[in-house]
Parts: structure tokens; sequence; C-alpha cells
């Protein structure tokens, strides 16, 4: 990767110029984004936005090619699971949104969600230079930095009954945030607030998408994914709060494993063993 200071002279005067990408003054280095993604190959195409409601929002309205990206430092509707607000200050934080095509069954879409969050992990190790223990994964789509969620997934998947399928792999991270809303202020963080550092939203962005292209064979080696996965996942052989959302109610539980299908394997109060696809799980850390 060439020398981010060098590249960011060279391309910021013609940062617009380049067909496969546009943006609308964005705070972003686009010049520097599209040279290291676009120029060799990993993205077919890089938008780059000042302020949008949703990155995945505008993917779905769009009609984008496979391999193309969507990033703004200000989301300003971002939704999380089940339809809840993310909260971001503009101009701290990321968000993206990753639009691909893959060859996948309906039953293997999973497998999309559960490597991003662990090719972000991987990354963020990287450039902040934290041991792994300090990151971890909560199923199913959550990263966790000591304890709390730095950042997000969500996934939009298009062409069920095709055997190639577009999904639309959003994220939110949070970079450079300070304060957060009181509800949710015991339970968020961001890189910024843990190693009382600011960082390169760009680096964050480059980092991310090169790891991603990097190992995209592990997506359809089911075994080998979900084992690297468990491997970071730090509440198997915990006690947890699980919800389901259909009733709203939380249920006490110990994690006995995540199967290769991507589901939580619970012990329940009474003993009994039983697989969830969906729900939420609270852990105390």
């Amino acid at each position: 990767m060439m020398n981010q200071r060098e590249a960011r002279h060279r391309y910021r005067q013609n940062q617009n110029k380049n067909q496969n990408s546009f943006a609308a003054n964005s705070i972003m280095d686009t010049g520097l984004l599209n040279y290291e993604l676009v120029r060799p190959g990993l993205l077919s195409k890089l938008v780059c936005l000042d302020e949008i409601g949703s990155t995945n929002e505008f993917a779905s309205a769009h009609s984008f090619p496979s391999d193309t990206l969507i990033v703004t430092t200000n989301q300003t509707c971002g939704k999380g699971r089940f339809g809840r607000k993310w909260f971001s200050d503009p101009g701290k934080n990321i968000a993206m949104t990753l639009v691909r095509n893959y060859s996948l069954g309906i039953d293997e879409i999973h497998c999309v969600s559960f490597y991003s969050s662990l090719i972000l992990l991987k990354s963020l190790v990287k450039i902040c230079g934290s041991s792994a223990k300090d990151f971890s994964l909560k199923w199913p789509n959550d990263l966790l930095l000591k304890g709390k969620k730095v950042s997000g997934f969500l996934l939009d998947t298009k062409d069920l009954r095709s055997a190639e399928k577009k999904i639309s792999v959003g994220l939110g991270i949070n970079v450079n945030q300070e304060l957060f809303d009181e509800e949710i202020k015991h339970k968020a963080t961001s890189l910024l607030l843990d190693a009382g550092k600011e960082f390169d939203t760009d680096e964050i962005i480059i980092r991310f998408v090169t790891d991603f292209y990097a190992t995209l064979h592990l997506i359809n080696d089911h075994t080998s994914l979900m084992l690297q996965w468990k491997d970071n996942c730090g509440h198997i052989g915990k006690k947890i709060m699980f919800r389901l959302l259909a009733d709203g109610e939380e249920y006490p539980a110990l994690v006995k494993d995540i199967l290769p299908d991507g589901s939580l394997r619970l012990q329940l109060e009474d003993g009994n063993e039983k697989s969830f696809y969906s729900g939420e799980v609270s852990v105390a850390y």
C-alpha cells in the first residue's frame, strides 16, 4: 500500500475525475480511496457521500454493479437490527455498504454476515494495535470493544430465488465519536474513547475492503469460517439473557455453541438445549 500522504497529495486535485467514482465535496479523501480500492480492481465503483440517510437504503434504490462501495461519514437515519436507530455524530464515524454478488444458497447467506464481522475484527486489530482479546464478536453480527458495541452489521439480500444473489453488507463503525446518548452510552463505545486518540477513517475503509477481498474463499469454507468466528466470540460458555423478538421476553441461558448454519445453541433453564436463528443476546461483562 502506498504512503497515504503521498497518495493524498497526488490525487486530491483529481478526486472527482475518475469515472468509476463520484463525490459531493466529501471530507473523505476520495482520490486516495479510489487509488487504493478501484485502481487495483478490488472495487468496480466507489460512491462517497457527504451525507445520506442510510447507505443500505441508497444501495437498494440504485442498480449498482457488483463490488460497489457506498460510504459516508454522516449517516443521518442509519438503522441496526430490528429497525433500531444507529446514532452517529457527523464526520466522526464510518457508515458503508458493500454491494456484491454471491453464488450462495439461501441457507448459506448467513456466511456473508459472519465473514464480514470477522474481517472487520481482524482489520481493526491491525489498525488499533490492540490484542485480539480487546475485540470480540457477539452473535449474530455485532463487534464489541472491551464489552461495548463499536460496530454493527445489517444485510439486505436481493434475488433470493436466483443462484447468484446480490447482497448489500451495511456496517457502521464508531471511530472518533466522543459522546453517546444516555440510553446507549453504557453499552456503546468508539475507537477514540478506548485508545484516547483519533483514527483516520480513510485508513480503516481501505484496510477493511482490502482484507475483505483477500480471503473471500472463506465464505464458501463454512467449517473454517465458523471456527474462526467462534474463536473470536466473547460469549460461548457464558450465561446470557436471550430475547426472542416474537414475545419480547428475556430468558436466562447458557451459550453452548454457534453451529455451522449460523444458529445459536443455548441450554435453557430447564436443562434442555435449543437452537435459535434470530433473537438478541445480552452479555454481562
